[in-house]
């Protein structure tokens, strides 16, 4: 939704202006909050149309597809490094809920939402590295156990935790509010 905004459209202008080495997101899920995309922005895709708009590169990928997203991602990043402008990339996607916790997702019928999570690119990807040989049900498995471990260890180490000194609150942050 935020790329009907003028911000958006401010900073894109002022990126190609000043050959910025940015690289701009669109994470299209089709949906803004619970109004549909192609109700609110006038054109489709979004990243090659308003790219062209600012004289700037555009790329368009299968969000659902974690091998296109990071080959999409790499070629960006090289793209940025080597001619110092920004790149437009819009990633078509799907979400499986509403936009928020107080949202149920009621302008959606199940139907479609089914259908969409056939294409969970999480599972997607699992099921390319099995496809590939290169994951087996054991050491899925072993992973799995590994990374949900690490999980829980991080969670009752955060718990366990005290709250920061909110005078460090914005320690690391690249522009601190200097008083």
């Amino acid at each position: 939704g935020a790329t009907v905004q003028g911000a958006f459209h401010e900073s894109l202008n002022l990126a190609a202006l000043w050959c910025l080495p940015c690289i701009y997101v669109i994470e299209n899920n089709r949906w803004g909050m619970g109004t549909a995309v192609h109700r609110a922005v006038a054109v489709d895709p979004i990243a090659p149309h308003f790219a062209q708009s600012y004289g700037i590169s555009s790329y368009l990928l299968d969000g659902m597809d974690f091998v296109a997203c990071y080959e999409g991602f790499q070629k960006a990043l090289k793209e940025v490094l080597t001619t110092s402008r920004p790149v437009l990339m819009e990633f078509q996607t799907e979400r499986f809920k509403g936009h928020s916790i107080s949202d149920p997702g009621l302008y959606r019928n199940k139907e479609s939402l089914q259908q969409c999570m056939q294409k969970d690119p999480i599972l997607l990807l699992k099921q390319r590295l099995f496809d590939k040989g290169w994951l087996t049900d054991e050491l899925f498995r072993e992973i799995d156990s590994e990374q949900k471990q690490k999980v829980l260890k991080a969670m009752e180490f955060a718990e366990a935790s005290p709250f920061p000194d909110p005078s460090t609150l914005e320690e690391g942050v690249l522009a601190p509010d200097e008083r």
